[in-house]
């Protein structure tokens, strides 16, 4: 069971805008491409690869049945396929690769980015800055943060707190 009730809902219309926007199908949508999504920075997009890792084994360990949740198991799994899938997504031009400042070159995500899509997430700020620095899920059903939230900060659309909150 997932967080909230309409989650699973969105989590679908999610995976089909991936699908439409990138050609991507099945595992490489619900797990690999949000685990670059997901972990992508803000500022820039790069990706770490252990953030992936460990985004995509958290993932896989809470869908599994397995009451052992054998790590092991996914860290091979997972080992022995992100380079195909860095191809994968390489070749249909949803990454390309930057050099970070320790010569070390990094994916960075440059296809859809679904947090970056106002018809599921919005961005938001605290009052004063320039930069949208953080985004809430359109989703959401949390109103006590949407409360906590409108106290100091200011969201890039209009009205939303009312929207949400009444």
């Amino acid at each position: 069971m997932l967080p909230y009730e309409g989650i699973e809902e969105f989590v679908e219309r999610i995976h089909r805008k991936i699908s439409d926007k990138t050609g991507l199908e099945g595992d490489l949508v619900g797990i690999w491409y949000n685990a670059f999504v997901a972990n992508a920075c803000l500022r820039d997009d790069i990706v770490q690869y252990d953030d992936i890792k460990e985004y995509v084994q958290e993932l896989l360990l809470f869908l599994d049945d397995d009451t052992t949740k054998n790590k092991e198991k996914y860290t091979n799994y997972i080992n022995a396929t992100l380079p195909s899938v860095l191809e994968i997504f390489e070749e249909k031009k949803l990454i390309d690769y930057q050099m970070i400042e320790t010569g070390e070159m990094l994916p960075r995500l440059i296809g859809y980015n679904y947090l970056n899509d106002p018809e599921f997430y919005v961005p938001y700020r605290k009052k004063g800055d320039t930069e949208w620095s953080s985004r809430i899920s359109r989703n959401t059903e949390n109103k006590i943060l949407i409360n906590y939230l409108a106290k100091g900060y200011e969201f890039k659309e209009n009205n939303l707190v009312e929207k949400i909150l009444n």
